[in-house]
């Protein structure tokens, strides 16, 4: 049985940047098997669903590489209370969130991303085995961690780096068996990484114990990297290094980190990444609200390669891809600093070659996983049609996504979720979200 969706102007972000109109693309299974004009499609002679992608635009699936998708709990609120939401004790988040709450906000945040495109996630926080489940019953293609840290991130923002040795035990273990129950899982669409929080929120010794494991285990590592001048004074004191250099100093940094953030870089620390190989996700959106710009160009001009995220409380790519434009040329001064293809392939290839799986995902090309998302372009702010990637980087919305597809399987359909009541997820997650508020407020 094959899909052949026609009539379509495909944008491959493949080596060449082809942009065809007129065009098919063939999925067989969980692969693309053709791509070509629509009026040179071979005679399959077999049973076909046929789409008509007439005024459709299809891309790669979006690859956002740093998310906590059970933050969408703060959604609203969060943005503008001037701390990560991960060291606030005054909302309800990390240890006072229940196994359940991680998956109802888990699928909420992941069904928006899916929604708005994204068709690979990288998740990182507490009670991961709820996430995955959430990912795992959307569809999606996910790869998970647990937030790993033995320091007490409640206490941080008072100046307090107070370690424990058996916290640090316990979450690693939780990450460790994560990996045991879910890696290669759902025909190879879940897979696991390991997770330091941060630099500064593990003890030097942890930090180590994580190496080892991720080695033993043969999994990759992400982590948040210069995201604050708090991390920056307290690596100092500890180290007297910088947070790039004392995890260099350490081994970490190596083509199996993803590095998230890395705002408060200089151009020593990006000789070090780039050096290393180590992979920079560029969380935009959440960088600009909390006033902060990572130095990208600088970062991509060294040859590092940039993914994208939308870290807290939103799921949206599109809007990322916008933002990540917008910052780089303000930054700059420069109106063109970046393109909208540079931040597409950010959002698609540059992901991709992160987790290592840009022989899979990231492009749309023969043989490679059938990820991709088709974007209806017959509305009002999409049309006139010249330059189909620069109307969709600074004019689309997520919503104006139509269909999505991760390993060849439809996801979306006319907008909406094949696999799950969304009504019935916004509900549970709305009811669970007035218990906690009410909880705190009452406490």
């Amino acid at each position: 049985m094959l899909t052949i969706i026609q009539n379509a102007i495909i944008i491959t972000v493949d080596e060449k940047k082809r942009i065809l109109r007129d065009s098919a693309i063939v999925l067989e299974e969980d692969k693309i098997k053709w791509i070509g004009l629509t009026k040179d499609l071979p005679d399959f002679g077999r049973n076909s669903t046929v789409i008509d992608a007439a005024n459709k635009v299809i891309f790669p699936g979006f690859v956002n590489i740093h998310t906590h998708a059970a933050l969408s709990v703060l959604r609203g609120i969060g943005d503008d209370r001037g701390i990560a939401p991960a060291y606030s004790p005054s909302v309800p988040q990390g240890v006072f969130l229940s196994p359940n709450d991680c998956y109802v906000f888990s699928l909420l945040g992941g069904l928006e991303a899916l929604k708005f495109g994204t068709t690979c996630i990288v998740d990182n926080y507490i009670h991961e085995q709820q996430a995955v489940k959430a990912f795992d019953q959307l569809g999606m293609r996910a790869v998970v961690s647990e937030r790993l840290h033995d320091a007490d991130l409640f206490a941080i923002p008072e100046g307090k780096y107070e370690f424990d040795r058996q916290r640090g035990r316990d979450l690693l273990e939780a990450g460790l068996q994560l990996i045991r129950d879910w890696q290669g899982a759902s025909e190879g669409r879940i897979t696991c990484r390991l997770g330091p929080h941060a630099s500064d929120t593990c003890s030097t010794e942890y930090l180590k114990e994580i190496k080892k494991a991720a080695e033993e285990t043969q999994v990759g590592l992400v982590i948040h990297l210069a995201q604050s001048k708090r991390e920056i004074a307290q690596i100092q004191e500890r180290s007297g290094l910088s947070p790039t250099k004392f995890l260099d100093s350490l081994g970490l940094l190596t083509s199996q980190m993803i590095a998230g953030h890395c705002v408060y870089v200089d151009d020593n620390d990006i000789q070090i990444l780039a050096k290393s190989g180590t992979h920079v996700s560029h969380q935009s959106g959440s960088n600009a609200k909390n006033a902060m710009m990572a130095p990208i160009k600088a970062i991509r001009q060294q040859g590092i390669n940039v993914g994208l995220g939308t870290d807290n409380m939103a799921g949206d790519m599109v809007e990322v891809m916008r933002l990540a434009l917008t910052v780089a040329r303000m930054q700059t001064g420069d109106h063109l600093a970046f393109q909208a293809l540079d931040v597409l392939e950010m959002a698609t290839n540059g992901g991709a070659l992160a987790l290592g799986l840009h022989n899979s995902i990231g492009s749309l090309e023969v043989g490679k996983k059938a990820d991709l998302v088709v974007v209806d372009f017959l509305k009002p702010h999409l049309i006139p049609l010249v330059d189909p990637v620069a109307n969709f980087v600074h004019n689309g919305l997520g919503s104006d996504v139509d269909m999505v597809f991760v390993n060849g399987k439809l996801l979306i359909k006319e907008g909406k979720s094949t696999q799950i009541d969304e009504i019935s997820v916004m509900q549970e997650a709305q009811k669970c979200s007035n218990f906690l508020w009410k909880k705190f407020k009452d406490g």
